[in-house]
């Protein structure tokens, strides 16, 4: 039937099923062919958006804002609270890993609590140096994961705006310090407060408000039931299409849920790409390459230098080796269940 398909690419029944009867099949048959395709998703992701907020207070995202090659600084270093949206930013005149420490040093000094910062995976935010600099802290680091494009929108949208207030195409120190100040004393549409005025009694009520939000969203999709994703957009659509087969729901790992397909292989996809499937679209025997599945245990592992792979067996018996980081994928210094099943009371996050 795909095959016929992708000789008659025809959408509706009345122009299709005439074709399949054709070439003997039955009317159901091309029906429920038709009912399963990868036609334009109707779904629109911002019906779906979980707000972006923290349960605890001092969470912070943070990102580099790069400016022209003759600009001086080169880069600033962009944090902002998820919560009260209080801005801060440090010029750095490269964006290697010392010059990204330097700035989470100055970062930590001027606020002292840190309790999460996340980030996209850049190099030099994951230096061996930098991922100390977290652990010595005590700060939860995380990192965005391969199918959420959305986890750092609120350091995205405020670099955004940054440029839209400044003047110039760069920023000097004296009027990014500008911005910044501007920023953080003007009310927040997220909010309706201003970053400077956000109290600690303000923060509860917003989680809140933001809990109760998330969790009417995430209900939509029970544990258990089959989804099918929404595919990247390409030239000329307007609408995403969706996946040719499904997965189901496994579990959720806090706003995100983990789709897992037939070989036990996973991933981490946001509320917002996900579709619920009719029962008649087939499930995917995996999901894909870069993805993994469930680790069951851990039974052997490698050391060389910093870098540590382990031997794993994973749910269904099969058995891989993989780096460290795969088993810590978005948590990059959180010391997982298996790992310390391993390792036993010898390893602590």
């Amino acid at each position: 039937m795909r095959s016929l398909y992708d000789r008659y690419p025809f959408k509706s029944a009345k122009k299709f099923v005439p074709v399949a009867l054709e070439h003997g099949y039955s009317r159901e048959d091309a029906l429920n062919f038709l009912r399963s395709l990868v036609h334009d998703a109707k779904h629109n992701p911002r019906d779906y958006y979980l707000p972006i907020y923290s349960e605890q207070s001092d969470a912070y995202q943070f990102d580099t804002l790069v400016q022209s090659r003759n600009a001086s600084p080169r880069y600033f270093l962009i944090i902002i609270n998820v919560n009260s949206r209080k801005l801060y930013s440090y010029p750095m005149n490269s964006k290697s890993s010392s010059s990204v420490l330097d700035a989470l040093t100055r970062f930590k000094s001027e606020v002292q609590n840190i309790n999460s910062l996340t980030s996209d995976e850049d190099r030099a935010y994951l230096d061996r140096l930098t991922l100390k600099f977290m652990m010595d802290n005590h700060i939860d680091y995380r990192t965005t994961s391969q199918h959420d494009h959305t986890r750092l929108g609120i350091v995205n949208r405020v670099i955004r705006t940054l440029r839209d207030m400044n003047h110039e195409r760069d920023f000097t120190v004296e009027s990014m310090r500008r911005c910044v100040d501007a920023y953080n004393d003007s009310v927040h549409s997220s909010t309706n407060l201003k970053p400077n005025e956000f109290s600690k009694g303000d923060e509860l009520s917003y989680i809140e408000r933001m809990r109760s939000m998330s969790d009417s969203k995430k209900s939509t999709l029970p544990i258990g039931s089959h989804v099918r994703t929404v595919l990247p957009r390409t030239m000329g659509k307007r609408r995403g299409s969706l996946s040719e087969h499904a997965y189901v729901i496994d579990s959720l790992s806090g706003n995100k849920f983990i789709v897992r397909a037939k070989d036990d292989s996973i991933a981490l996809y946001p509320r917002s790409q996900l579709v619920k499937s009719t029962p008649n679209v087939p499930l995917a025997d995996t999901i894909d390459q870069s993805s993994h599945g469930i680790v069951k245990r851990i039974i052997g592992h490698h050391i060389r230098g910093d870098n540590v792979r382990y031997d794993v067996e994973w749910q269904g018996g099969t058995r891989g080796t993989i780096p460290m980081s795969y088993l810590r994928s978005g948590r990059p210094i959180h010391v997982t269940e298996v790992e310390k099943n391993y390792w036993g009371s010898s390893v602590t996050n």
